[in-house]
């Protein structure tokens, strides 16, 4: 069953989780899909967007889990 989502709903979701922030910030970075859990994964890859190879995204305030490289 194809998923459909207006442009006004993608734009919010966009808004919310890919914000962008000026300034000093400390957190993780993650790139490319490990930005994402797997359901927004998977709607994402469902509804055709695809992801820039040098997208980088910042969890403000998050730390690599211990033992992590």
């Amino acid at each position: 069953m194809p998923v459909s989502f207006s442009e006004d709903k993608i734009e919010g979701w966009a808004n919310e989780y890919l914000a962008r922030e000026e300034g000093e910030l400390e957190g993780i970075v993650l790139k490319g899909w490990d930005a994402f859990d797997a359901d927004d994964s998977k709607l994402l890859i469902g509804m055709g967007i695809g992801l820039h190879d040098d997208l980088l995204i910042i969890e403000k305030g998050k730390e690599p889990p211990v033992g992590a490289d």
